[in-house]
């Protein structure tokens, strides 16, 4: 008969769902012609597994319960940066809009036209919030924040904004509503989340049945 791995137990998932799934093949010395020395040698050798099979099981486990601290630390930092991009608009404030994109920030916009630095993206942005996008709402939402390494992040959202009614060369999603499916990457420097690229694209507006 075989006893139970040591770490058997990490193959269950804790409390926050990390499945570790890790085990030892070792099992405990069961042979019923074992002398007794050999019994107290087993025995003495199987406490000492599972003694290190549960520590390095405690271990991966408060690793795993840190790790998923720390990312929802940065995805809150993200989404921070996501409400102030929205808040910027509808202020409006083209230099708060501008605050979120790092000093080598860059934004591609519906048009296809690039804008470098916060100060480009800034005026650009100014400029639309008095033109044709004057009066206008915007609101998002995250399809998904992705994170690269511990600093970087592919952040997809799609934003909706009201009140649109045309741009040279972009048409309505809707009636006066255009969506657009707009991706971020962010890092972070110095502890803090700022865009060092934006694409928009604008959703073209379905076609009319014939």
């Amino acid at each position: 008969m075989h006893a139970q791995s040591p770490l058997a137990v990490c193959s269950t998932p804790p409390a926050g769902g990390v499945l570790l799934g890790i085990s030892i093949a070792a099992t405990a010395p069961a042979r019923a012609g074992d002398g007794a020395m050999d019994r107290k040698t087993g025995a003495a050798r199987w406490r000492w597994l599972k003694g290190i099979g549960l520590a390095l099981c405690a271990l991966l486990v408060a690793t795993g319960a840190n790790a998923a601290h720390a990312g929802h630390a940065n995805e809150s930092g993200i989404r921070a940066s996501l409400d102030r991009l929205a808040y910027g608009w509808n202020t409006p404030d083209a230099e708060a809009w501008a605050k979120e994109y790092w000093a080598d920030g860059e934004l591609i916009n519906v048009l296809g036209a690039i804008y470098i630095t916060p100060a480009e993206i800034r005026d650009r942005t100014a400029e639309i919030l008095v033109g044709p996008f004057r009066g206008s709402h915007f609101d998002f939402a995250i399809r998904r924040i992705r994170f690269i390494g511990t600093n970087a992040a592919v952040v997809d959202t799609d934003i909706t904004v009201t009140g649109f009614h045309g741009l040279p060369g972009i048409s309505p999603t809707k009636p006066n509503e255009l969506v657009t499916r707009m991706k971020h990457i962010y890092e972070r420097r110095h502890g803090i989340w700022r865009i060092v690229a934006s694409q928009n694209t604008a959703v073209a507006p379905a076609p009319k049945q014939p």
